[in-house]
């Protein structure tokens, strides 16, 4: 190893304690940014070492110098490792500047280089304004990680500033004043157990570090994701919870007034209550929760799904507050939140898109133009939209101005945001999605696809995977599809691309992007065994994905969304008190609930009790045990949409696996079936629980 100054102590020191046989050959410090000497130097060590040996790891600072050596490499027959690069202006040991393997990729800070480069790089060199600057200087690097030593306000301000104009994700790792030794050590340490070799070996090749997997290793060892806050309620953040204990974070949970006894505050380590009953004034609440965060000691925030899960400004100000965001980084949530902006990024990414309108809607007589040039039917979506809320069918021109008027409220009540565009509607499709997972080197992995398209108002009923009847062609055009657009987006942490399925036509069109952990996830863990909750807070540790790009599916899996909502009085809200709370299990049955016997149901909130999620060998078996499982399902104090589940597996399109996303309205709307079977549900109770010792037991509060 050639080292500079100090740098060269501490890794005499760490090689000679490990025993390796490794040479440490210093150089002058005063030979730093004089890449001639430097070179010179290296040369006339390399010819006084006769050839003994074969590899050359260097640790020094500037680019000139590595040019200086791969020439003097070339002229040797030495191969140069890039494994290394330390920063050691004025004689600064805890000064590491940048590490990686054989490809650039990690720009590293330290205190005295965020600084300067504030000072230098931005203000004499004008990178905030030209951007084809920051692309000469920059363009090959990935990642930004700042090492910590005394991080106060304004440093974190001065990183952020920095890696936003780098055009760079940020990551944060606290390493104290002794960071560069702990640092090197770490690298090393991860080297020698590369294949069993000690690093530097003589005459033998040795694998190296890739950069993600020493950053990853180097954030666990040093600082990691110790505390994390979870910025949500019920199902999903118990789900969280759980996922970071099994990594060893600890958790934190909040809860308003109305959710003091849910199950997620009994889950977590802490529990903070962060206002009242009203989404409003507590799960809505940015800056609370971003306070919160801080005063517990937190590292990092989920968001879970929902509420703020896909709010840019909230991801903006974690992020402000020097806290890690569990989920891709704010302008990717801005530009592919906004539908039309995901439209573009879509078409330019070179995957399909329903014709529609280029961007959002001018005024009325834009949609009116589309719809001639086109034809009616069409389909009004909000911009900022989801969930079904702003999204209407236009039949035809006569109703166009009324329709649009009404999807404009919708939207501006629910979003703040009232910007419509327009698609051609398609009759008969499915809602296909399909999972992708994507790291900070840029590496993304599909995880197969999911059916959605068992829908109520715009509204996910019961999902399966894989999509059934679905040709296997569209199956992986779809997969290499999600990934390209991934990729071309730079995309980070969880997501899913959402497709529509022609079933005339064959076709598939992309139609958005959720930027956060989905409500179905649980039917991709089961048919992948991946932990995707898992994968998120290791993504956000830093840590690389080593999942190939199209993850296979080994099973089938569904999952029924068991609801507090009466089918007999059109699914109406029923909040209560739960007397009895009995879940099935057995052979490939889970359900993932924050619920238990005599919790109440609020008002409140969404109105999910549980995701009864079955497993099997293929989609017939999975449709026998969740026959099975839902017969076994026990819920008593207020009416649920079990029986619906149970009356719809008795249907031929759906156990055909035949249906379409209006397949549900058309079946509800057209038939009488329906109707005859909730209006007899009221009248026919379950019988109750024969065994009182095991009704006593469910009914203890879970710790």
């Amino acid at each position: 190893m050639i080292a500079c100054g100090a740098l060269a102590r501490p890794a005499e020191d760490i090689i000679a304690r490990r025993g390796w046989p490794v040479a440490v050959h210093p150089l002058p410090p005063l030979l730093h940014n004089r890449p001639e000497r430097i070179a010179a130097e290296v040369e006339a060590l390399a010819r006084r070492l006769d050839g003994r040996y074969t590899t050359l790891a260097v640790a020094y600072a500037d680019c000139g110098t590595y040019g200086a050596l791969d020439e003097v490499c070339d002229r040797l027959g030495i191969r140069r490792l890039p494994g290394l690069h330390c920063y050691d202006v004025y004689g600064g040991a805890e000064r590491l500047r940048r590490f990686f393997d054989e490809e650039p990729g990690t720009y590293v800070f330290t205190d005295f280089l965020v600084r300067s480069f504030d000072r230098t790089v931005r203000a004499e060199l004008g990178l905030d304004r030209f951007p084809e600057l920051r692309d000469a200087y920059f363009g090959n690097y990935r990642r930004v990680v700042w090492l910590a030593q005394r991080p106060d306000r304004e440093l974190r301000a001065l990183a952020r500033r920095a890696a936003g104009l780098m055009n760079l994700p940020l990551l944060v790792v606290e390493v104290g004043d002794a960071g560069l030794e702990r640092a090197l050590a770490v690298l090393l340490d991860l080297g020698a157990k590369e294949g069993g070799r000690s690093p530097g070996r003589v005459r033998g090749e040795r694998p190296f570090l890739t950069a993600t997997r020493a950053l990853e290793r180097l954030r666990q060892t040093m600082a990691g994701i110790r505390r994390l806050l979870i910025a949500n309620r019920g199902e999903i953040a118990v789900r969280v919870a759980r996922a970071a204990r099994d990594l060893g974070i600890e958790t934190v949970a909040v809860h308003s007034t109305a959710d003091e006894t849910c199950r997620h505050t009994a889950v977590a380590d802490r529990s903070v209550c962060i206002g009242p009953p009203a989404a409003a004034g507590s799960y809505l609440r940015r800056d609370v929760l971003v306070q919160v965060a801080e005063s517990t000691g937190c590292d990092a925030v989920h968001p879970g799904y929902g509420f703020l899960a896909e709010d840019a400004e909230f991801a903006r100000q974690v992020d402000d507050a020097g806290l890690v965001w569990v989920g891709p980084a704010a302008d990717s949530i801005r530009r592919m939140g906004d539908k039309a902006a995901a439209r573009v990024a879509a078409m330019e990414a070179g995957v399909p898109v329903v014709p529609g309108s280029d961007g959002v809607l001018t005024d009325d007589e834009e949609a009116l133009v589309f719809g001639r040039q086109h034809g009616f039917p069409l389909l009004l979506k909000a911009s900022a939209g989801g969930g079904g809320k702003g999204m209407r069918v236009v039949n035809d021109e006569r109703e166009l101005p009324a329709v649009l008027s009404l999807a404009r409220q919708e939207a501006a009540g629910a979003f703040g945001d009232d910007r419509m565009y327009v698609e051609r509607y398609l009759p008969r499709v499915r809602h296909v999605e399909v999972q992708v997972l994507g790291d900070a080197a840029g590496r993304v992995s599909a995880l197969g696809e999911r059916d959605c398209s068992i829908q109520r108002r715009h509204q996910k009923v019961v999902e399966e995977a894989p999509a059934p009847n679905l040709p296997d062609t569209t199956r992986a055009e779809m997969a290499d599809a999600a990934v390209r657009l991934a990729k071309a987006v730079g995309y980070l942490n969880a997501g899913t691309v959402e497709f529509l399925f022609d079933v005339d036509t064959g076709d598939y069109y992309f139609i958005e992007m959720n930027t956060r952990i989905q409500v179905e996830h649980p039917v991709t863990e089961e048919i992948t065994g991946t932990d995707l909750v898992g994968w998120q807070l290791r993504i956000a540790s830093g840590e690389d994905l080593d999942l190939p790009e199209n993850v296979r599916a080994s099973a089938h899996a569904m999952e029924f969304r068991i609801t507090a909502e009466d089918p007999a009085r059109d699914f109406a809200p029923s909040p209560g008190r739960l007397t009895v709370f009995d879940i099935p299990s057995g052979p490939g049955v889970r359900c993932d609930t924050h619920c238990y016997p005599g919790y109440v149901v609020p008002p409140f909130y969404d109105s999910l009790l549980a995701k009864l999620v079955v497993r099997g060998g293929d989609r017939a078996e999975v449709v026998r045990r969740a026959r099975r499982a839902l017969g076994e399902l026990r819920v008593e104090g207020i009416p649920t949409n079990a029986r619906f589940h149970r009356w719809l597996l008795k249907q031929p399109e759906f156990v055909a696996g035949t249906h379409t996303t209006g397949y549900l309205t058309e079946l509800i709307g057209e038939t009488d079936g329906l109707r005859e079977e909730t209006a007899s549900w009221r009248r026919r109770p379950r019988p109750r629980a024969r065994a009182s010792a095991a009704a006593s037991a469910r009914s203890r509060r879970p710790g």
